[in-house]
């Protein structure tokens, strides 16, 4: 073993826009905590970091006017590179893979359509903490290793992560990504589709936590004979008071609907841009799901409506693209093929 190898640990994190979670080589999967840093507000940067993680998360719509909770990522990218430095050296104390002599060697899953200059924060934030290395590979081949697919024999699979800022619908085989669509759409963007169709509708001004239980007890993509009510609570934006409300399921449904509408645009545009042969694969297998937006109510039911395809929630959907990376981590040799800089 190299001298150097013995201060470093191979780390894989998964930085998504809702949630960050890092596997350690030997360890497994090590640290789910949300993508959530707590500052104070210092122009468009990330100020003095007060708390983050689930800690930040309990601050949501609590913290005074100078404090801010930030998402360091959006869209799939590093919006705020200091926050996201702030987060990943919390994670890293947490779990302990960085230390005076430990430099961890990181690899990232990351969006296929990320630009130069998104791939460079990403680089630039695993310096800041002091990576040894940072190698980025496509979420969605992390994703069809987390699922098995690259040990089945040459067939095409689809394969599609709604995430909470970015959308990826792919089709990979084994030997790679064979055609891809990324939508920067995902679980924020319909928890906010639903805090302004509130607004609209009942000039009613809630928060994102009451925006995800909404979405998680009522949300739906297709029409349901079923109607039921949830009692949701914020302020009033007339009288600027506490007030209570009554929303339906069809209510729910109607508010995400543009944006369901655009995932499903997003699946069949790709399916039409799909070679014959891996056509034929993807007819006998279906549409595997992936990532939290996944779990939307009847989205299944939906996507096969449209699709004519059956269409299947993988077990363990939210962890696949990090345990993914964590098999590539654990078979550096069999992946090296998969990084880049």
């Amino acid at each position: 073993m190299p001298f150097f190898d013995a201060f470093t640990q191979d780390v894989a994190v998964d930085l998504g826009c809702s949630t960050v979670r890092v596997y350690v080589r030997g360890k497994g999967l090590v640290a789910v905590e949300p993508n959530l840093v707590a500052a104070r507000k210092s122009g468009p940067n990330c100020g003095e970091v007060l708390s983050v993680g689930v800690e930040a998360a309990h601050m949501i719509g609590r913290t005074p006017q100078e404090v801010a909770v930030v998402r360091p990522v959006r869209g799939g990218a590093i919006a705020d590179l200091d926050c996201m430095e702030a987060m990943l050296r919390h994670l890293a104390h947490e779990t302990g893979f960085l230390g005076r002599l430990r430099r961890p060697r990181l690899t990232i899953p990351v969006p296929l359509d990320l630009s130069s200059v998104e791939r460079r924060a990403v680089q630039e934030c695993g310096k800041q903490i002091g990576a040894r290395e940072v190698r980025m590979v496509p979420k969605v081949v992390a994703a069809a290793i987390g699922l098995g697919l690259s040990e089945e024999r040459p067939q095409g699979h689809f394969i599609l992560d709604i995430g909470g800022g970015t959308t990826e619908a792919a089709v990979v085989s084994i030997s790679g990504v064979v055609t891809s669509r990324t939508l920067r759409l995902g679980g924020t963007s319909l928890n906010d589709a639903l805090v302004n169709f509130v607004r609209r509708k009942f000039n009613l001004l809630i928060g994102d936590e009451t925006a995800e239980r909404l979405k998680l007890i009522l949300g739906s993509a297709y029409p349901s004979d079923l109607s039921r009510k949830l009692e949701i609570r914020g302020r009033d934006l007339i009288s600027g008071v506490p007030k209570a409300v009554e929303i339906g399921s069809e209510e729910t449904r109607e508010a995400l609907e543009e944006s369901v509408s655009e995932i499903v645009a997003v699946v069949c545009e790709l399916l039409e841009n799909t070679p014959p042969e891996v056509a034929s694969d993807i007819f006998s297998q279906g549409l595997v799901l992936i990532g939290g937006g996944s779990l939307l109510g009847q989205l299944d039911l939906r996507l096969r409506e449209a699709t004519g395809l059956l269409a299947v929630r993988a077990d363990d959907g939210t962890n696949t693209v990090v345990m993914g990376a964590g098999r590539i981590l654990e078979d550096p040799e069999g992946y090296s093929g998969l990084f880049s800089a």
